[in-house]
């Protein structure tokens, strides 16, 4: 049960960390201007030559996808602290039932 615990902290742990980066890029790309200005005079070029542009995600169906992304790298880092702690783990307990078994 300890080992449980401290990988669901770890996923917390991971889970804040992540969400900080997430608003610090976001915060970061919403402040500057520049970028959003190109983007809007290369689509209005699309729009004058009259063609459409082929990354165009006005209509999609939603920004609801990143949330997968997020799942999916959380089960994996999951997975990778399940790999490390729960062999420690194992090799701990038997090392104390052979020091037990020594006494």
């Amino acid at each position: 049960m300890k080992t449980f615990l401290r990988v669901l902290m770890i996923l917390a742990a991971f889970a804040c960390v992540m969400g900080l980066a997430y608003l610090v890029v976001n915060l970061n790309s919403s402040s500057n201007p520049t970028t959003a200005s190109a983007f809007e005079n290369r689509s209005v070029e699309f729009a004058q030559n009259g063609t459409r542009p082929e990354f165009d995600r006005e209509g999609a169906g939603g920004g609801g996808a990143w949330i997968f992304g997020l799942i999916k790298n959380i089960v994996v880092v999951a997975v990778i602290v399940v790999s490390i702690v729960l062999p420690k783990n194992l090799l701990l307990s038997r090392r104390r039932e052979v020091h037990a078994g020594v006494r």
